[in-house]
C-alpha cells in the first residue's frame, strides 16, 4: 500500500552549511541534515544524518517561516512538494517525487555502519529520475 506525505528541503547557511531535509509520515515528521546536498542524478549517494524536528513542527508547517527560527543562520526554503511512500520501515523507505527539483525515486537507509553511531547515519541514493 502506498500513501501520500509532504516533505520540504532548507538550505541553511550556518558555520557548517548544509541542507535540511524534513520529511512527514504517518508517524510524524523525521528531520536530516545533508552536508552535501540531495542527490540529483541516478545513483548519486549522499550521507544523511538524522536529527529530532524542531519542537512543535507540525507536518503541514514543513514549508512556512516555523522552519526559520532553527538552529543558527539563515534558512532558505527550496523545495516543498509531496511524495509517495513505496516502502516505509524504520531503516529503510522508498519515496517517489513526481514534481519539482527532486522528480524521481530516493532509496533511503541505515546501513550496518549507521545503526551504531550517536545520531543515526543514513544513506539516501537516488535510484530513478522518473
Amino acid at each position: 500500500m502506498t500513501e501520500t506525505f509532504s516533505y520540504a528541503v532548507w538550505r541553511h547557511a550556518t558555520g557548517a552549511p548544509h541542507f535540511d531535509l524534513f520529511i512527514s509520515r504517518s508517524g510524524g515528521t523525521i528531520h536530516w541534515i545533508v552536508p552535501y546536498g540531495i542527490p540529483e542524478e541516478e545513483s548519486e549517494k549522499r550521507l544523511a544524518v538524522e536529527q529530532a524536528p524542531p519542537e512543535g513542527l507540525p507536518e503541514e508547517k514543513l514549508g512556512e517561516g516555523t522552519c526559520r527560527d532553527y538552529g543558527e543562520g539563515n534558512m532558505e526554503l527550496l523545495e516543498l512538494g509531496t511524495y509517495t511512500a513505496e516502502l516505509s520501515m524504520k531503516s529503510k523507505m522508498v519515496l517517489r517525487i513526481e514534481q519539482g527539483r527532486m522528480r524521481g525515486r530516493y532509496l533511503m537507509i541505515v546501513p550496518a555502519w549507521g545503526r551504531w553511531t550517536e545520531k543515526k547515519l543514513w544513506v539516501i541514493e537516488k535510484i530513478a529520475n522518473t
